[in-house]
């Protein structure tokens, strides 16, 4: 077994690469107590005992944090602890459909949800994703706006950005989450009236595609425009061109992440 340790600011992540009894990663990422954050390559599963740190929130109370962001991945799901190709942007577990049943696989692998935009970067931060292998992709589940990488400049008004929004809380040109960026959380498999968001890591030495948004060690392909109305398809689906994630039919593996810190 070899263990790596990695050091980003105030995450601080161990990787355990596999041993000859299935060669399974179990990754360790611990976000920094004052997180809130929650909304085909091989399955890996965490194996590692848990356990929690804790410390004062600053109003009386005591913030437990789970020590792991990523956990795992789900690239089956008719047997999420079985290696896959992928899954379409339907998601299925159970009865369940959607961004439900994401979540149910993630907590049959010992996760507890589907990770969110906010925790794949801290994750990544972490070196998370050295885990993987270069040809996985990974379906993106946003929840957040994001700074508008083809004109990141401030802004005022709306009528100030061609994407026709400018996010006031930080005043600069941003696309919106959506579920026409989510496939309608998670319920269409390849329909044209919704686009997946997805991301792949990036390694040194390598080519971002064209419609990516490098962020860290990853390319992200984010959809400008995740309106959802199933009449009317106002999307792009070519993931070549910047805003345009690409259709839910891609197979994609869903990342899982551990619970946010509660009081």
């Amino acid at each position: 077994m070899r263990i790596i340790t990695f050091l980003g600011g105030s995450v601080l992540a161990a990787l355990v690469l596999g041993n000859a009894c299935g060669g399974k990663a179990v990754i360790d990422a611990a976000l920094p107590s004052t997180s809130t954050g929650h909304s085909g390559g091989a399955s890996s599963t965490a194996t590692s005992s848990e356990t929690s740190s804790s410390g004062s929130t600053g109003d009386g109370g005591t913030a437990s944090c789970a020590p792991k962001v990523l956990v795992g991945i789900v690239t089956n799901e008719l047997d999420v602890h079985a290696e896959g190709s992928g899954l379409e942007g339907d998601w299925r577990f159970g009865e369940l459909n959607g961004l439900e049943a994401g979540h149910a696989m993630c907590k049959a692998i010992g996760a507890d949800h589907v990770c969110e935009y906010q925790e794949i970067l801290a994750a990544d931060v972490a070196g998370a994703f050295a885990a993987f292998p270069l040809e996985l992709s990974f379906f993106l589940q946003r929840t957040t706006n994001v700074v508008d990488p083809t004109e990141p400049k401030p802004c005022a008004a709306d009528k100030e950005c061609t994407s026709g929004f400018c996010d006031v809380d930080v005043k600069v040109c941003s696309w919106k989450a959506g579920k026409g960026g989510n496939c309608n959380d998670w319920t269409t498999p390849s329909g044209v009236f919704a686009d997946a968001e997805w991301f792949e890591v990036y390694r040194d030495g390598g080519m971002h595609n064209s419609g990516a948004a490098p962020i860290g060690s990853l390319s992200f392909f984010f959809d400008a425009y995740t309106k959802y109305t199933a009449v009317n398809d106002n999307l792009c689906h070519s993931s070549d061109k910047p805003g345009c994630a690409g259709h839910c039919g891609a197979p994609r593996a869903i990342p899982c992440c551990s619970p946010p810190c509660v009081k």
